[in-house]
C-alpha cells in the first residue's frame, strides 16, 4: 500500500474538539518573549494552522526520551545572514535555545542547512543528505524570498514537503514567510502547498509589515539592508515560531494527493565517484579541470537532470564548455553577464516524462586556463 496512505487520521469529532481545545488556550500561559513584539501579532503571523499531531508528537519525544533533534532549511536569512552571531542571534539557534532551556535535562541536536543564495530547487536536492540522514524531528522550512519569481519552485517546494512528510521518522514541518523591504515573498504559493498538506505556516511578513506601512515601526529597526534582518528582526521571527510551537494540541496528519506533477518528491543530488581521468579532478567544490582533454562521463537514471556550475562574471575568464546528453549537445552559459561575483548556476539537461538511462558527457573545448567547476548533479528519478 502506498506509504501516504498508511497514515492514520483521527475522527472528525476528535479533530474538532482538539482543536477547539487549542484555540480556548489562553495567552497568559506561554513563555516570556522578547519586548519587540505585540500580543496581536502572533495570532496574526499564522497564516496556516494546519494539522498539529506531529508536532505535538515532538514534545511527547522529548518528554519521554529526553533527546531532540531538530533541522532548519532555507536561504540566507536562515544560514544567520545580518545576525551578530549566526550560531547564537539568528532565528533558528534562538528557537533551539527555547527547546534547551524548556528541557534542560533534555539532548537536543540542531542542524541548520541554510545556504545563502539558494532555493527550494537546490533545497529538494540536497535536503536528503543535509538533514534527512541526520533523522530529525522537527523541520522548519524557509524559501519564501529565494523562491520569488523562480519557474519551477511550486513543484520544488511541494517536493520538499512532500520529501519530509514521507520520510522515514516522520518529522514535524513547520513553514516559515519572511520578505524583503517592499514586504514581498513567495507566501502565496508555499501556503497553497501547505494548505493542501495541511502544514502549519508561520508568517513574519504578515506580522510584522502591516506595523511598517503603518509607521509603528520602522525597517531600518529590523534590517541593514533590504532583506536580511538583524538581531532583533530575528528575534521576532523566533518569537512568533515559539508562540505557535507553545500553542500546538494533539491532531493527525494525512497527506494529501499532490497538486503539482509532483516530480521532485524523490530527487536527489548524484554522488560524485573518483574516475580514471587525468584531465578532471574530483575535489571539494565538485569536478574541476582547464583544459581540454578527455570528456567527463555519466551514466544516470532519470526522468530529469539539472546541474549547477560555476559562472564568472569575467567573461575573459569564463571556459567554454560543452555538455552532451545522449548524443545531443549544447554550451553551457559560464559567463555571468553583469554578476556581482561567481555564481552556482543551476541549468535544466533533461526534462522526460518516463524515467530512463541517459549518458551525459562534459567537455572542455576553450582555451586552457579557465576553470570549470561542475558542482553537483540534481537528478529526478
Amino acid at each position: 500500500m502506498d506509504k501516504i496512505a498508511n497514515i492514520k487520521v483521527f475522527r472528525l469529532a476528535g479533530l474538532f474538539f482538539l482543536f477547539l481545545s487549542a484555540w480556548m488556550i489562553s495567552f497568559s500561559g506561554y513563555a516570556q518573549v522578547s519586548p519587540y513584539v505585540k500580543e496581536s501579532w502572533f495570532e496574526k503571523s499564522i497564516a496556516n494552522e494546519g494539522d498539529w499531531y506531529l508536532l505535538k508528537q515532538v514534545f511527547n519525544k522529548i518528554e519521554k526520551d529526553k533527546k531532540l533533534t531538530i533541522g532548519i532549511i532555507g536561504g540566507s536569512i536562515t544560514a544567520g545572514a545580518a545576525s551578530s552571531d549566526f550560531g547564537k542571534t539568528s532565528w533558528g539557534p534562538l528557537v533551539h535555545q527555547w527547546f534547551k532551556e524548556k528541557y534542560p535535562d533534555a539532548t537536543i541536536e540542531f542542524y541548520n542547512a541554510g545556504i545563502g543564495a539558494t532555493n527550494s530547487v537546490f533545497g529538494v536536492h540536497r535536503i536528503d543528505q543535509d538533514l534527512l540522514r541526520h533523522r530529525p524531528d522537527l523541520v522548519m522550512v524557509e524559501f519564501s524570498v529565494n523562491d520569488m519569481h523562480t519557474p519551477g519552485t511550486k513543484m520544488s517546494y511541494e517536493g520538499l514537503i512532500r520529501k519530509l512528510l514521507c520520510a522515514d521518522q516522520q518529522p514535524a514541518v513547520l513553514g516559515l514567510g519572511l520578505m524583503t523591504h517592499t514586504g514581498e515573498n513567495w507566501q502565496s504559493v508555499h501556503l497553497g502547498i501547505c494548505r493542501h498538506y495541511r502544514v502549519p505556516y508561520i508568517s513574519y511578513r504578515d506580522a510584522v509589515y502591516p506595523e511598517i506601512e503603518k509607521d509603528n515601526i520602522t525597517w531600518d529597526e529590523l534590517y541593514p539592508d533590504e532583506v536580511h534582518p538583524n538581531d532583533k528582526g530575528h528575534q521576532i521571527i523566533s518569537d512568533l515560531v515559539i508562540h505557535f510551537l507553545e500553542k500546538v494540541e494533539k491532531s493527525r496528519y494525512m497527506l494529501p494527493e499532490p497538486v503539482t506533477a509532483n516530480r521532485y518528491e524523490n530527487s536527489y543530488i548524484y554522488a560524485f565517484q573518483p574516475q580514471d581521468n587525468r584531465d578532471w579532478h574530483l575535489k571539494d567544490l565538485g569536478w574541476e579541470t582547464s583544459r581540454k582533454g578527455k570528456a567527463l562521463e555519466f551514466t544516470i537514471t532519470a526522468s530529469r537532470v539539472s546541474v549547477m556550475y560555476n559562472r564568472n562574471p569575467e567573461k575573459g575568464k569564463a571556459p567554454e564548455i560543452f555538455v552532451e546528453v545522449d548524443g545531443r549537445k549544447k554550451k553551457l552559459d559560464t559567463w555571468f553577464e553583469n554578476g556581482w561575483g561567481e555564481y552556482m548556476y543551476t541549468d535544466l539537461l533533461l526534462d522526460e516524462v518516463e524515467s530512463g538511462k541517459h549518458t551525459i558527457r562534459f567537455e572542455y573545448t576553450g582555451k586552457p586556463g579557465k576553470k570549470f567547476i561542475l558542482h553537483k548533479i540534481l537528478v529526478t528519478p
